[in-house]
């Protein structure tokens, strides 16, 4: 029963483990890799059966963290614990010695360029110890620094929100114009994605971002009312109808629901017509009669829009 050969549908040939010595013993489990294949520093400890067993062969825990916890509590550098690392030590480590874990090519260079030596903890960056997917710049680098200008299509300059520094952006004081150009990318910044902060849709590094409209706006598109945009099975790719300009608008709405034809469309476009005379009229009437100022008087636009 330890190991259960039934439950594990072992072979009826004793003879594929067993000697014919004392107890049956020593045994052999040449067939190991078929339950749990042992690479790299396991497969050094492959005769040491005690090492992850202790004696107990049926509820041998096959996850890393079954037997690597005291290792991975002990790791000062950097605690895992207190970082909030993920107890799969797959995600940075392989079976060799070694960590897979390669900060600099896989997400940001943090060991290499300016950032190497600039920073002490990982919390420095990642705030928050709970998830390490997010990360922040400014806990470090705060105005006038961060007044760096983002390239518009037409190479005018803008800045971001909110700032209210008079200093020098310091591309304009060291005459280094940041090179990385988004336009040259395979989704150039246009409308209202222009000045929006990298980490809004960076939040998860810069490799490897989505350019589908959907995996950003997803709340936008569920909670879009008029019209119901989930009710109405409408498509998620919002550039269907959607251009980036302000307020996502001009929007245009091709995909056919009901087929406006003939007397149906001349229908509409009457009304449509009409409207819009009764509203002129309704606008002109009010502006002549507003007293309060005295808006023909003054000559005020009938855009009532304009101040309202």
């Amino acid at each position: 029963m330890n190991p259960n050969h039934t439950t594990l549908g072992l072979s009826t040939d004793c003879a594929t483990c067993h000697t014919t010595d004392a107890d049956w013993m020593p045994a052999t489990f040449a067939i190991h890799d078929d339950f749990y294949a042992l690479n790299g520093a396991h497969a050094a400890i492959a005769n040491d059966c005690a090492t992850c067993h202790n004696g107990d062969y049926n509820n041998t825990p096959n996850t890393c963290v079954g037997c690597h916890q005291t290792d991975f509590d002990s790791t000062t550098d950097p605690d895992h614990s207190a970082a909030g690392f993920s107890t799969d030590c797959a995600t940075c480590h392989s079976e060799t010695a070694s960590s897979t874990f390669d900060h600099d090519n896989l997400y940001f260079p943090i060991y290499s360029g300016e950032h190497d030596g600039e920073w002490s903890d990982c919390v420095d960056c990642h705030t928050n110890p709970n998830n390490f997917a997010e990360f922040t710049c400014t806990s470090c680098h705060t105005n006038p620094e961060t007044d760096i200008a983002t390239r518009t299509p037409k190479r005018q300059r803008t800045y971001r929100r909110g700032i209210t520094t008079k200093v020098q952006p310091v591309w304009r004081v060291t005459r280094q114009v940041p090179t990385f150009d988004h336009d040259n990318t395979n989704f150039p910044l246009a409308g209202e994605h222009i000045g929006v902060a990298c980490l809004d849709c960076h939040a998860d590094g810069f490799a490897g971002t989505s350019t589908a409209c959907v995996d950003c706006h997803q709340m936008d598109f569920d909670g879009a009312m008029n019209p119901n945009h989930t009710t109405l099975g409408l498509s998620t790719d919002c550039a269907t109808c959607h251009t980036t300009d302000a307020d996502w608008m001009p929007a245009t709405f091709a995909i056919d629901f009901y087929a406006l034809n003939g007397r149906q469309l001349r229908m509409i476009v009457q009304h449509v017509t009409t409207i819009l005379q009764q509203y002129t009229k309704f606008v002109t009437k009010q502006t002549l009669t507003a007293p309060h100022p005295d808006h023909s008087a003054a000559g005020f636009s009938t855009d009532c829009a304009t101040c309202q």
